[in-house]
């Protein structure tokens, strides 16, 4: 009996080991979808009042300031051509304009929150803005790597659920 509750005590965390982290990665983009941009990857960044903001580049070199900044988290100005998107802020970055300097806050009639930039939106569709932010993280939109997820919480679902059961049976006896 105890070397069967032993077995089973083992399967239950092999099996939420497996589970738990599958889920996540394959949760990732649909809890973030109202920042999740269509190409990957993307970087979440972080205005001064704590508002996120979604913003891609397709210039490698950019890419490497922003990963720069994210590692060693150093904050900067983001600065980019707004043009119209379908997100929760109804704006983005064009990724072709979009670049990000190492410079201390400044003052500036161009540099307002996310918020601020969201309220006169008409006004700055196709004008350079910017904020001062910094990088929270990047992400990476693999289509395989989520497949492979799904694949893995289903598993771990299934060898979950019957050792709970049998956990559940055990120790009924037991008692």
């Amino acid at each position: 009996m105890k070397r069967k509750l032993k077995l089973i005590n083992f399967s239950l965390v092999l099996s939420t080991i497996i589970f738990i982290p599958s889920f996540v990665v394959f949760l990732e983009p649909i809890v973030n979808k109202r920042l999740a941009h269509d190409s990957a990857p993307w970087f979440i960044i972080r205005d001064e009042e704590g508002d996120l903001l979604a913003i891609e580049t397709v210039h490698e070199n950019i890419f490497d300031v922003f990963l720069f900044a994210l590692r060693y988290n150093a904050p900067g100005q983001i600065v980019g051509e707004i043009v119209s998107y379908d997100n929760a802020w109804g704006f983005r970055f064009d990724p072709f304009t979009v670049r990000f300097y190492f410079i201390d806050n400044m003052t500036s009639p161009y540099s307002q929150p996310i918020s601020e930039i969201t309220k006169n939106l008409p006004g700055y569709f196709n004008q350079n803005r910017w904020f001062y932010g910094s990088v929270v993280s990047v992400f990476y939109n693999y289509f395989p790597l989520r497949v492979l997820a799904l694949i893995f919480s289903i598993i771990g679902f299934l060898c979950l659920v019957p050792t709970i059961c049998w956990q559940i049976i055990l120790l009924k006896r037991k008692h």
